[in-house]
C-alpha cells in the first residue's frame, strides 16, 4: 500500500476491522481499506495540517490531525475539510484522544511545559450536518469556526508532582512526549526534557447549578463528581458560611417580618443591624401613633424628616450655656428644640436626665459600662459616669475614672487628656474623654454663650460609638447649622454604604429606598427588605420600581421554596385599600382582621 510514498504516520482507524489511517506526502491524509489491496479503496483528503493522524476511540468516524498551528477534527464521512480547526500560537507536536473520556483532546506544542485539553462534547452538532449535507468540494478553510462550545484549558503534570519535580516540571522545562493510560481514566505520563516522568490525572470539568430551594429547601448547590456522580452539598455548609438563601429560608419558616408587633422580628432575624432596624421601626412607629411626632408624611419618619433646615423652614434652637453639675468648673452649650426633643425619642435617649437614666441603667445591665458612662457625661452627670466605672469589672475602667476624678481647669491637663485619649480601648470612653477636654472653662458670666463654639469633631468621628449615640449627641450640643450638615452628610455617606443604621435618619422615605436598594446589593437579603416595605411603606412608596422589584424577587422565591403561607401573608401584607382615599392603613392590620 502506498508504494514509492512517504508515510510519515499510521494508526488503526474504529470504522472497521481493516481500516488503516496515514498521514501521507507533507499532505495528505489518506484512509486504506485492507481488505481491498488493490489501492482502489481509498478515501484521501488534502490539508497541510495532515500530521499525526489517529482515530477517536469512542466515535469510528472522527479523526484527528496536527499541523504547524492547529489541531483539526474530522468526519471520515465528509472528508473534503475539517469539522474543526483548533488553531494554536506554536506548532503543534504531538495529538491524541482519551481513551477513557469521550470527545476529549490532548495536544502538545513545541517547546511547551503544558499541555492543552480541548473538550469538544459540547461542540456545535450542526457542523457534521452541515458537512455532510455539502454537495460541492469546497477549498479548506484555514481558521474554521470552531463552534460555539468548544472548551480549552492548559494541564501542567508537573505541578501534581510534588516536590522539586513539579517545580523543575513547571520553571520552564518542556514536555518531550505525553501518553494516556489505556485503562485508569483520565491518567497519562509526562516526560520533560529534563528527564522528570510525572504521572498525572486530568481532573473532570465540575458544572455546578443551584436547585430552586436553596440550602435546606431540597436544592442547594448541586455539581458533577468523578465516575459521572451528582453531589450535593451538606445543609451544614450553609449555616456554616452563612449563606443569604439558607438564612432567608429558614426566617421564613419562623414567620420573620410577619409578627403583628414589629419589635418580635428583631428576635428572629439573628443580626444585630437588622434587629436595629425592627426596633426603630416599632419605635417610630409608637412615637407616630402617640402624638411625638406630627405632620410626616411617613409612617416611620427618620431624624432627618424631623430635623429640617433653615431654608426648608425649619427652626431655631436655643443655646443655654451649663455648667456641668458635678464640676462647677467646666461648662458647655446645649440647643433645645422641638424639632431637638423629637430627634431624641428618634434616637431613643429622649430629653433631659429623667429618661436618659433608664437607658444608661439598661446599657450598664447589658454589659456595656463605658456606653453608659458616656451617656451619663453627655447628659452632664459625670458623678453618675464616675459610680458607673467604678462599679466595672476591668480594672482600665476604674483608671479613666480616676482621670476624670482630676479635671481641672488647667490647659495642661486638657492637652493630655485630648492625646491620651486615642490609646484608649473602647470609643465610648476615648469620645467621653475628647468631650471634656472640649468643654471651657467657667465664665464669671456664666449665663453668656461663649465667643466660639468648641470643636466636637473628634467625639462625633468616632464611628465605632453607635449611630443613635453620635446622633443624639449632636442633637444636645452642635448648633443648627452644623447639625443639618452633620446630620445630612452622615446620611449621604450611610445611604452610599448601604449600612441599615442609616434608617435612623432616612425613616422609610425615598431615601430610605435607595439605603435599603444599597444594602440589597451588597448582602443579596432581598427578605428583609420587601418585608420591610410591605409592613412599613405607604402606598406612593410601593410604587415605586425598586420596592415592585422586590416584592416580586422574595415572592418568587417562596414560590421555589413551597412556603405557602409565607406568601399568602406577605400578600395580605402588601395589600392596600380600595379606596383611595382612605386614611386608616388597613394594610397595617393582622392577616385574620383583614381577612
Amino acid at each position: 500500500m502506498g508504494l514509492s510514498e512517504a508515510a510519515h504516520n499510521v494508526a488503526w482507524s474504529n470504522c472497521s476491522n481493516r481500516t488503516l489511517l496515514a498521514s501521507m506526502n507533507l499532505k495528505y491524509i489518506k484512509i486504506f481499506d485492507l481488505r481491498d489491496l488493490s489501492n482502489k479503496a481509498v478515501s484521501v483528503t488534502t490539508s497541510r495540517h495532515c500530521y499525526g493522524v489517529c482515530a477517536d476511540p469512542f466515535n469510528p468516524w472522527q479523526l484527528a490531525s496536527r499541523g504547524e498551528g492547529a489541531v483539526c477534527v474530522w468526519d471520515a464521512r465528509s472528508f473534503d475539510r475539517p469539522v474543526l480547526t483548533l488553531l494554536h500560537h506554536k506548532p503543534v507536536a504531538h495529538v491524541q484522544w482519551c481513551p477513557t473520556r469521550r470527545n476529549l483532546l490532548l495536544s502538545l506544542q513545541r517547546d511547551s511545559a503544558t499541555l492543552r485539553l480541548h473538550d469538544i462534547q459540547q461542540a456545535n452538532n450542526n457542523a457534521i450536518d452541515n458537512m455532510l449535507a455539502a454537495t460541492a468540494v469546497e477549498a479548506e478553510l484555514e481558521e474554521y469556526s470552531r463552534g460555539p462550545s468548544v472548551l480549552e484549558r492548559e494541564v501542567s503534570p508537573g505541578a501534581g508532582a510534588g516536590g522539586a519535580a513539579a517545580g523543575r516540571g513547571r520553571g520552564g522545562a518542556p514536555i518531550a512526549a505525553f501518553s494516556w493510560h489505556p485503562a485508569h481514566e483520565a491518567r497519562l505520563l509526562a516526560v520533560y526534557a529534563s528527564g522528570m516522568i510525572a504521572d498525572y490525572t486530568v481532573c473532570e470539568r465540575v458544572t455546578v447549578a443551584w436547585g430552586c430551594g436553596g440550602g435546606g429547601g431540597g436544592g442547594g448547590l448541586v455539581w458533577t463528581g468523578a465516575g459521572g456522580t451528582l453531589r450535593l452539598m451538606r445543609d451544614d455548609f450553609y449555616a456554616a458560611i452563612r449563606d443569604i438563601s439558607y438564612v432567608m429560608r429558614r426566617r421564613a419558616t419562623t414567620d420573620y417580618g410577619l409578627k403583628s408587633d414589629l419589635w418580635q422580628n428583631a428576635d428572629l432575624a439573628d443580626d444585630d443591624a437588622l434587629s436595629g432596624l425592627w426596633h426603630f421601626m416599632a419605635l417610630s412607629k409608637s412615637l407616630v401613633e402617640d402624638g411625638c411626632i406630627r405632620g410626616s408624611p411617613w409612617r416611620h419618619p427618620g431624624v432627618r424628616g424631623v430635623l429640617r433646615s433653615a431654608g426648608e423652614g425649619g427652626y431655631r434652637s436655643e443655646a443655654v450655656p451649663s455648667l456641668l453639675p458635678d464640676l462647677p468648673a467646666r461648662r458647655v452649650t446645649v440647643f433645645r428644640s422641638g424639632e431637638r426633643t423629637r430627634a431624641l425619642h428618634l434616637c431613643g435617649w429622649g430629653w433631659g436626665w429623667d429618661n436618659a437614666a433608664a437607658g444608661v441603667e439598661r446599657a450598664e445591665a447589658e454589659g456595656t459600662p463605658c456606653r453608659a458612662a458616656a451617656i451619663a457625661a453627655f447628659h452632664l452627670k459625670l458623678r453618675a459616669a464616675l459610680d458607673v466605672l467604678a462599679r466595672a469589672h476591668e480594672p482600665q475602667l476604674r483608671v479613666v475614672g480616676l482621670a476624670l476624678a482630676g479635671l481641672s481647669e488647667e490647659r495642661l491637663w486638657r492637652e493630655a487628656l485630648a492625646a491620651g485619649a486615642p490609646a484608649l480601648p473602647d470609643a465610648y470612653l476615648r469620645a467621653l474623654l475628647h468631650f471634656l477636654a472640649a468643654s471651657a472653662p467657667a465664665h464669671p458670666a456664666h449665663h453668656a454663650a461663649p465667643a466660639a463654639q468648641p470643636d466636637l469633631s473628634a467625639v462625633l468621628n468616632e464611628t465605632e460609638m453607635r449611630l443613635e449615640d453620635r446622633v443624639a449627641f449632636a442633637c444636645i450640643f452642635l448648633s443648627d447649622a452644623k447639625l443639618h450638615e452633620y446630620v445630612k452628610h452622615t446620611c449621604d455617606q450611610l445611604v452610599e454604604q448601604g449600612d441599615l443604621s442609616g434608617i435612623l435618619l432616612t425613616g422609610t422615605s425615598p431615601e430610605g429606598i435607595s439605603l435599603l436598594q444599597r444594602w440589597v446589593e451588597v448582602s443579596g437579603d432581598v427578605q428583609s427588605a420587601a418585608l420591610l416595605a410591605a409592613r412599613c411603606f405607604t402606598p406612593d412608596l410601593l410604587k415605586d420600581h425598586r420596592v415592585q422589584h422586590w416584592l416580586d424577587s422574595y415572592r418568587n422565591l417562596l414560590d421555589g421554596w413551597q412556603l405557602w403561607w409565607a406568601r399568602c401573608a406577605l400578600d395580605t401584607e402588601h395589600t392596600e385599600c380600595p379606596v383611595s382615599s382612605c386614611n386608616c392603613h388597613c394594610s397595617t392590620l393582622d392577616p385574620p382582621d383583614r381577612l
